[in-house]
């Protein structure tokens, strides 16, 4: 399976204003330190994606258009849009580090067998001087050696900094017959025009004459 890997990043401003109001619903809310508050916190930090996208284009950050119907040919290349969630950031004094790495696997659709799969089908590692922003990761997959019929593409990502944890997403699409041309679309080979250009009646009567005796006078 040849599946090419790109990665690709933007640095957008986002802010947020949270805004606390007590009620006697307060109350019920686990308390901190408890067991049940560790692991509403465990999960709501856990690694996580937004569901994937089948796509035509993509431009940039939340910038791409959807393909219709997740529907391409085999001889085309699966667009893939997708957000990594709550991976960790881990900061040595000025410096704020990112690494990541995604799998990537397709199965017909559902079936358990895997068909093609690639481990390290991207490794996208970033260092910066400054409170990294949201990115967006994007994958080109090869859909040669497929067959028309309904598929399934598993996202696996995976934090380096939090290897235990693992988050993944599927993406259903479609491989769809390539197109046959039309009658008038056909283009005749070159051979087989000039074959029939020399076998036109006018160049016939032409090379009948120029091989005829010339006639005598009388």
């Amino acid at each position: 399976m040849r599946i090419l890997p790109t990665t690709y990043v933007l640095f957008c401003c986002f802010a947020t204003v949270a805004i606390a109001h007590g009620s006697e619903d307060e109350a019920l809310k686990a308390k901190p330190d408890s067991p049940a508050q560790k692991a509403e916190d465990e999960t709501a930090e856990r690694l996580a994606m937004t569901p994937p996208v089948a796509c035509r284009s993509i431009e940039g950050f939340e910038d791409f258009e959807p393909l219709p119907g997740a529907a391409l040919t085999a001889d085309e290349k699966l667009l893939v849009y997708y957000h990594p969630l709550n991976y960790r950031v881990v900061t040595t004094g000025k410096t704020h580090h990112i690494h990541l790495i995604q799998a990537g696997q397709i199965r017909r659709r559902g079936e358990k067998a895997v068909l093609l799969r690639k481990e390290n089908l991207l490794d996208f590692e970033l260092k910066v001087d400054f409170p990294p922003n949201p990115i967006y990761l994007k994958n080109i997959v090869s859909l040669k050696g497929l067959k028309p019929g309904d598929y399934e593409y598993d996202v696996i990502l995976r934090d380096k900094h939090a290897l235990t944890q693992v988050a993944k997403q599927t993406l259903q699409f479609r491989v769809v017959a390539a197109a046959l041309p039309k009658d008038e679309d056909k283009v005749e080979p070159v051979e087989k025009r000039a074959s029939a250009r020399s076998k036109s009646p006018s160049r016939l009567r032409k090379a009948s004459h120029a091989r005829g005796k010339r006639p005598t006078r009388p």
